[in-house]
């Protein structure tokens, strides 16, 4: 419940705003034991400005607007391919460090399923096979933040932006499947 200004309490909860929401996810959990330790800034930027194309090239290929320099289905599979290869590639890191003790295999497969669905797919099943691996990569990382091998502040952070990935994929996929 929210006090108002000498009218008492207010019982709306008033939503938040992603600006609000992300201030949140930014500063809070530091004080409490059970919470995650602050997300570092530079992660959370850079973590909401790699959502851009994933939301941006979803809503062109919704809204159906055609640019002829621009194949948005095949955009989109090229940018999740890149992206999933590059999320796979914390777990190389943590490997080199000896945190995690399948890193390595960890690391590579999101990669080759990357590779394989751009080069033998066409871009609709190619962007559902890059959804089905970002879905188990972060079930993976979801793991390892358990076990130890990553800040606990990486979960949050990983399930916050791959639940965006994956809606952005999935709205394009259902949004056009009569088409």
């Amino acid at each position: 419940m929210i006090q108002s200004e000498g009218r008492g309490v207010d019982p709306t909860p008033r939503p938040l705003s992603i600006w609000s929401a992300l201030r949140k996810m930014r500063t809070e959990g530091t004080s409490m034991k059970n919470e995650p330790p602050r997300i570092p800034t530079e992660a959370l930027v850079l973590g909401v400005g790699g959502l851009i194309p994933f939301v941006g090239l979803a809503g062109v290929i919704v809204l159906g607007t055609a640019h002829p320099a621009l194949d948005a289905w095949r955009a989109l599979a090229l940018y999740g391919a890149v992206i999933l290869s590059f999320m796979g590639g914390v777990h190389w890191g943590l490997a080199l460090k000896g945190t995690v003790g399948t890193g390595y295999s960890a690391s590579v497969v999101p990669a080759i399923v990357a590779w394989l669905a751009v080069v033998a797919l066409p871009p609709r099943p190619a962007v559902t096979a890059i959804a089905i691996g970002f879905a188990l990569l972060l079930l993976y990382d979801i793991k390892t933040v358990k076990q130890g091998g990553v800040p606990v502040w990486y979960s949050p952070l990983r399930v916050w932006l791959t639940t965006i990935v994956l809606a952005s994929l999935a709205l394009a996929l259902v949004a056009t499947s009569g088409r």
